[in-house]
């Protein structure tokens, strides 16, 4: 193609008036529309490796199979051996980590995808991103199921190193639970757990939204959260400043503290007597956690004694028919009358 655009069809070497560069190029960037060739046939051959555990009943897909295998994961079949002739399967096999690398891989139950060698959490595969762990662990061409405990319910991962770290190691494995521990067991599947679409579909301030999504994944300043990461630090006090009885952590702010059940009743027979508005439902919920964050940040910080809970909750419904009242769900009605009604504009 290059030769023909540059020399034509008649012998002998003409002179060359545009870079191949420049034609490859797209006609808005002033090149000639061609696309660089090379690319296009290497995305054609990936489209290949993207098929073969797509259509495992076609008779193509059987052949491979029956020829050269498939891998540990299920779904990939053996590259060909690197003295065995040249075939379509063997050019086609070379470009897998090309194509791996722009995968992305749906876990599942953990067994079809390789834990160190597949890319299934960003930044690519985790052989490639701690080397020297990959190189300690005795477990190659594994999948993650092989990795975890799925007979109990907290995370714990195993990657049998064959000896003990040392200093350099343990920070580097350190690096590596903090990356995989977004992941969650849910009956034997193993899932990431991303925000809730109803986080980020609410009615809701973008700043409340992150706040409840810190709050879904237990990432929030609490006493707990700043003393792991610090350990030295002594803090005082380290209780809850909502009702003094129990240690700070996210889960005791926003669900076991005393004070903090008081107003999710409040919601609760608040959103039983509500319709189907499911708007209005996540501004109270959002509402909810932001005002139970801004009274413990008001009572710690400020020289404040804080308020009851029918107070707090008078703060709930007033950002919450704010925050509704701009949407337009709720467009035909002012803030003042979702505040004092509730009920009837859901109605």
């Amino acid at each position: 193609m290059k030769g023909f655009l540059w020399e034509g069809v008649e012998e002998g070497k003409k002179n060359h008036l545009v870079k191949w560069e420049i034609v490859i190029k797209s006609k808005e960037e002033g090149g000639l529309g061609v696309g660089n060739l090379r690319n296009q046939n290497e995305a054609l051959l990936a489209k290949w490796l993207w098929r073969f555990p797509k259509e495992p009943n076609s008779l193509w897909h059987k052949v491979i199979r029956s020829k050269y295998g498939l891998q540990d994961n299920g779904w990939n079949a053996n590259p060909p051996l690197r003295g065995s002739s040249r075939s379509p399967w063997k050019d086609i096999s070379c470009g897998l980590q090309s194509f791996l690398q722009c995968c992305k891989f749906e876990v599942g139950n953990g067994e079809r995808v390789r834990c160190w060698e597949d890319g299934w959490l960003e930044g690519g595969p985790l052989k490639e991103q701690y080397p020297r762990l990959f190189l300690l662990s005795r477990m190659h061409n594994q999948n993650i199921a092989n990795f975890v405990d799925l007979s109990i319910n907290s995370l714990s991962w195993n990657f049998d190193f064959r000896r003990n770290l040392n200093k350099v190691e343990i920070e580097e494995a350190a690096r590596l639970l903090q990356k995989v521990e977004n992941v969650r067991f849910n009956n034997g599947i193993v899932q990431h757990f991303p925000p809730s679409s109803q986080i980020w579909k609410s009615k809701v301030p973008p700043k409340v939204k992150v706040l409840v999504w810190l709050v879904a994944i237990g990432k929030l300043n609490t006493c707990d959260q700043i003393q792991r990461r610090s350990p030295f630090i002594c803090f005082s006090p380290h209780w809850c400043s909502l009702c003094k009885a129990k240690e700070e952590s996210v889960n005791h702010i926003f669900l076991h503290c005393s004070y903090t059940i008081q107003l999710w009743w409040k919601l609760f027979q608040e959103i039983r007597e509500l319709g189907g508005k499911l708007a209005l439902w996540g501004c109270l919920v959002s509402a909810v956690f932001w005002n139970i964050w801004l009274e413990r940040n008001k009572r710690i910080f400020e020289d404040y004694t804080g308020v009851g809970v029918a107070d707090l909750w008078g703060r709930v419904r007033y950002w919450a028919a704010l925050w509704a009242s701009v949407s337009n769900d709720f467009k035909n009605y002012s803030h003042s009358h979702i505040l004092w009604d509730m009920l009837a504009v859901v109605k």
